[in-house]
């Protein structure tokens, strides 16, 4: 597995609404991946989560509604765990790492994945931290390997 670690990230708790999908979809048109900018758009049943750096704030804040905002949480790190297509073979690996996470006494924040790419956003600063504990983790496997 890949880490790498993103700083100066914001991440929005709003109803889950159809003004904010398309405010997301604006979003991926706007930002600057170049750059390293990143956009997330999480969901449950009644919200959405955004999750981007700080730099679009501009593009969120004039088209949100104050009122619509369940929570900002504005001193936001990430680090992302790329991994081989292997990972999906190991059951429990989710689990495995989050135990590892909190028994360091990092606070996750948010955790979310997709086929091998798993995000964890904690607070800046134990964002160090939390990249060393993993990084710890990935060097002990390539060891047994």
């Amino acid at each position: 597995s890949e880490l790498s670690m993103a700083g100066d990230i914001v991440y929005y708790t709003l109803p889950r609404e159809r003004k904010y999908h398309e405010l997301a979809l604006d979003l991926y048109d706007q930002i600057d991946r170049r750059s390293g900018d990143r956009i997330y758009l999480l969901q449950s049943d009644a919200e959405i989560g955004l999750v981007t750096n700080k730099s679009n704030l501009d593009l969120i804040e004039d088209k949100v509604d104050e009122k619509d905002i369940k929570h900002i949480e504005r001193n936001a790190a990430m680090v992302v765990m790329d991994s081989p297509e292997e990972i999906l073979e190991a059951n429990g690996i989710l689990s495995y790492l989050t135990e590892k996470i909190i028994g360091n006494g990092i606070g996750v924040l948010e955790m979310f994945s997709t086929y091998t790419e798993t995000v964890f956003l904690v607070r800046e600063e134990q964002s160090t931290q939390l990249y060393s504990t993993l990084r710890g983790l990935i060097n002990q496997n390539s060891d047994q390997s």
